[in-house]
């Protein structure tokens, strides 16, 4: 057979589904898709004819049952070996005197994926990682699509669905368990009291929920549970609730003190990482606009889209077009709303940052980033290519029917990476482009909006003000409407603004925005359009504002970031973080703000234009303050996370103080806020940079440095070093340059750039003997000697691992010297001096424990297994790379834990134990592709071998 053949991959847990390479296939009857279940979930297994007639039709069967299930077995071979010549041996199918066989090899199961990933999590669960716990959940429960083996008839499919239905139930239920251990009992009740209305006899679904209400403070409503499920168990069942249901009614009572969260999980709980959501299809679409008032044509037509699209008559993609503020946002999302049920894979919102102020447009390869995080993906996993992210956004979405609206998007270039390739999902883009591109080569629905019309424009003005008062004076209304321009954000904004002076007569409210008009005489221009309503309407709203507010909203013209947090404004305005909150709050209930998810804010992108506009008019020293307190609040911030993430690593001192510095009471807590964060950060150094404030743009990379090592954002790692450097130079502060190039050196030294990096550690070493800086000189001597390592020179190599230990013995620096005696034991291993490595290896290991530096830990017990492995004892290696891995999956070193992966394969292959070698041999390859690790080359050479092939395809 050809090993080049594609894989045959078959999906149960929904309608059933076959895929042969890239090409859907047609399974057949229903009968016939109970045979193939009956085959394929039994594989490597020979059925006996009989067996297959008792699978679909049972004991009691027709006549003609044997011939029938020939007829469909035959059908299947067709159907993946269309050009089988006769009597030739086939690869998915096969006839064997007991019967037919599915080899297991050439399978890819859903079924099987989803009890391995099951595996995973409870094993998770069982060590006390729950955040990672209810990850592997959503992974694995992201499979189903809905009933399993739907419409398949027949007792193996009734049975096998069955009991596939309870894994599911029971895998549901452990990742609830695990959420509440997080501390996430408020976000967990809506759902669970759906599941217990779903399920009304599964009583640890009651008891869940029960557990969650109390710990949100609602006892009350906890015993009210108890009482619903008493009544549904009596009724329905003739049971009384269970022994585990009864006494958590009775600790209830109680106040029992187990029930309260530990308090290790409410310090983990803390972190401010996105909304919990149960292990579900994504249902991301933001909230429709309450007012939302005409486009009844608009609506219909998008209707017809979808419906056009479900028959096969039209491509899944429409695009919305307009002058900016003409309510493309608005349609698209209550659009969404209206068709979200025919979409059971979710709904997906993104906004694309095509035209905001001072922002550059998100790049496809970022905004897929944002769209594979929220489809389950770990932002830390991510590749780094465009490419690699397009081939694992295609693989999660599957064949999930999901819709994706993508907001304000600049251009077709912009967008087309974004759009999945099948047809199975649609999208709804918006742009102030007409993106012909789309309409042309992606066959797109193109729809131009235009503005409200009179009437739409009044009826809108009535839903936010009501219609008493607009119908009292409709002459002053048609005019307030006029002056808005039909534009639907002006609408709101002077609707928002007569809703909150409930005595005004709406004369004297257009009277004065008609005032304002004249007095600026201005417009807004916009991409060429010209908006002559919006200048008036923003600067009449802005005028109402108190004065805090006012000011707040002028400030945040300063901004150039994804997203603004209550911390950023409360530094950026120099108040408390609940004055900030309680500011930013009262201007999105005043339409000036929109609140895109809890405690986290951003302007549309024409407010951001108008108070940028307003923040520039600011005298220079009322806009560098602002500014500088928002730096020194990343920074330190930074640096304060950076500490829990490696105690031990030494830090530059930063200039001035921070009273807004956030404080992480955990490790995972510090983690959290540099990932939700990284993405301002950059922004934040580029217009550092930019504004001169050179101190802190140069120091603020560095600090950032553990948590970019940890996890290997390489874009912006090597951005915001790149940028720092700009402002070490204009300082002449050689002593950050140095440190700046060093780090610099160790990405380029990563991604096996290896001149780039001899180049800048050797530039980082001269600059610190020059100002004799001893530690500084020997961090760059370990990193250029590992850097020599991995270029083979490791006689030179050797000599400065040396040199740098003496320095670091001289300064008493235990931490750089396990770093370096780990990377020398790397160096004495490759050229083949074992007993040496070892020796240096467990020197190292012990200064790491005395330290308590888990990521120390995990690498010298990698090198230890690797050492002993070469050393011919491979079981204690094992142990070692066991540990290695256990700890970097712990810690969130995913490169580490792929290296590990990969090395625990080797050893077993050694051992002739094949079939667990692929497993890890395909875990270390899904995470270098993820991560996009040069790496990733050496394992799938690995791949190609047939040995560890074959092994592979059989897990």
């Amino acid at each position: 057979m050809n090993p080049l053949q594609p894989r045959l991959s078959l999906k149960f847990l929904g309608e059933t589904v076959g895929i042969l390479g890239e090409e859907a296939l047609d399974l057949g009857s229903p009968k016939q898709q109970a045979v193939l279940g009956a085959l394929a979930l039994q594989a490597d297994k020979a059925v006996s004819t009989h067996q297959l007639v008792e699978a679909v039709w049972g004991i009691v069967h027709p006549a003609n049952a044997v011939s029938n299930v020939h007829v469909y077995v035959r059908g299947l071979r067709n159907v993946f070996e269309p050009r089988r010549q006769p009597r030739a041996a086939g690869r998915y199918l096969l006839h064997r005197p007991s019967g037919y066989v599915m080899p297991h090899q050439f399978l890819d199961l859903d079924v099987e994926i989803f009890t391995r990933r099951l595996a995973d999590a409870r094993r998770l669960l069982e060590s006390g990682s729950y955040g990672d716990a209810v990850l592997a959940y959503r992974n694995g429960l992201a499979l189903w699509r809905g009933t399993p083996l739907a419409e398949v008839p027949g007792p193996f499919a009734e049975t096998k669905r069955a009991s596939l239905i309870e894994l599911k139930n029971i895998a549901v239920e452990e990742c609830i368990d695990s959420e509440l251990n997080l501390g996430r009992h408020n976000e967990l009740i809506p759902a669970l009291s759906t599941l217990v209305r779903e399920q009304p006899w599964r009583e640890r679904l009651y008891s869940q929920l029960m557990l969650a209400l109390y710990r949100a403070g609602r006892q009350r409503e906890a015993l009210t549970v108890f009482q619903e499920a008493r009544h549904n168990l009596l009724d329905e069942l003739g049971i009384e609730p269970g022994v585990d249901l009864s006494l958590l009614h009775e600790r209830i009572l109680r106040a029992h003190p187990a029930l309260n969260l530990p308090a290790s999980a409410r310090i983990g709980a803390a972190a401010p990482a996105a909304p919990s959501r149960l292990p579900d299809t994504p249902r991301m679409l933001p909230p429709e606009v309450p007012d939302f008032t005409g486009r009844c044509a608009e609506l219909d037509q998008i209707h017809r889209y979808v419906k056009a699209w479900e028959n096969g008559e039209s491509a899944p993609l429409v695009a919305i077009s307009g002058m900016a503020g003409v309510g493309k946002t608005a349609l698209a999302v209550h659009a969404a709303n209206q068709i979200r049920e025919a979409f059971p894979g979710g709904q997906i919102y993104l906004n694309l940052n095509g035209y905001g102020e001072g922002v550059p447009p998100t790049p496809p390869a970022d905004a897929l980033a944002v769209l594979l995080a929220k489809l389950g993906a770990q932002p830390q996993t991510l590749p780094q290519s465009l490419e690699k992210r397009m081939e694992l956004f295609r693989e999660l979405l599957g064949d999930h029917r999901l819709l994706l609206v993508l907001d304000n998007a600049r251009s077709s270039e912009q967008v087309r990476p974004l759009i999945p390739a099948r047809s199975n999902c649609f999208t709804i883009i918006t742009s102030r482009n007409r993106l012909a591109g789309l309409v042309a080569r992606n066959s797109a629905k193109l729809m131009v909006l235009d503005i409200l019309d009179a009437t739409e424009s009044t009826h809108l003005l009535r839903q936010i003000v009501g219609s008493g008062r607009v119908d009292s004076d409709l002459a002053a209304a048609t005019t307030l409407c006029r002056l808005c321009g039909g534009l639907p954000l002006a609408l709101r904004i002077a609707g928002s603004r007569a809703a909150t002076r409930p005595r005004s007569i709406l004369a004297s409210l257009a009277d004065e925005l008609k005032t304002e008009t004249e007095r600026l005489g201005k417009l807004i221009v916009v991409d060429d359009d010209e908006i002559p309503s919006l200048r008036a309407v923003f600067s009449w709203s802005h005028q109402s504002l108190k004065p805090l507010d006012a000011r707040m909203f002028t400030l945040l013209g300063l901004l150039r970031g994804n997203h603004i947090s209550p911390q950023v404004a409360a530094a950026l305005a120099g108040v408390s973080r609940e004055r900030a909150t309680a500011i930013l709050n009262s201007l999105v209930d005043q339409n000036l703000l929109e609140e895109v998810w809890p405690a986290g804010f951003r302007l549309h992108d024409l407010l951001q234009i108008y108070a940028s506009e307003l923040a520039s008019a600011l005298p220079g020293e009322e806009q560098r303050k602002p500014m500088a307190r928002v730096l020194s609040y990343y920074a330190f911030s930074a640096a304060a996370a950076n500490r829990i993430l490696a105690p031990h690593r030494s830090a530059v001192t930063l200039p001035g103080r921070s009273d807004y510095t956030e404080v992480f009471a955990s490790y995972d807590e510090a983690l959290a806020w540099c990932s939700a964060e990284l993405v301002n950060i950059e922004a934040v150094v580029r217009q550092a940079v930019d504004q001169g404030f050179d101190e802190i743009a140069a120091r603020l990379p560095i600090v950032l440095w553990n948590f970019l090592f940890l996890q290997k954002p390489w874009s912006t790692w090597i951005e915001i070093h790149c940028k720092g450097l700009v402002s070490a130079r204009r300082t002449g502060n050689k002593s950050i340059e140095a440190w700046l190039l060093h780090n610099l050196a160790n990405a380029y030294r990563e991604l096996g750039r290896l001149a780039e990096a001899l180049d800048a550690f050797t530039r980082a070493l001269e600059f610190r003997r020059q100002l004799s800086d001893s530690e500084g000189e020997a961090w760059s001597l370990t990193g250029a000697a590992l850097t020599m390592t991995a270029q083979g020179d490791f006689s030179k190599s050797l000599a400065q691992f040396e040199q740098a230990l003496q320095i670091f013995a001289t300064l008493g620096d235990r931490y750089g010297e396990a770093v370096t005696r780990l990377y020398r034991t790397e160096t004495l291993r490759m050229t083949g001096r074992l007993t040496e490595a070892l020796d240096c290896g467990n020197l190292a290991l012990a200064i790491f424990l005395e330290l308590r530096d888990q990521q120390g830990v995990g690498a010298v017990l990698h090198a230890l297994g690797e050492i002993l492995h070469a050393l011919g004892r491979s079981t204690e290696a094992l142990t070692q790379l066991a540990g290695a891995r256990a700890i970097r999956q712990q810690i969130g070193d995913r490169s580490g834990e792929g290296e590990s992966c990969s090395t625990i394969a080797k050893v077993l292959h050694s051992l002739d134990r094949k079939a667990e070698a692929g497993r890890f041999l395909r875990a270390a390859t899904k995470i270098f592709k993820e991560l996009g690790d040069p790496r990733l080359d050496d394992v799938q050479r690995r791949l190609r071998n047939n040995d560890v092939e074959n092994v592979v395809e059989t897990e």
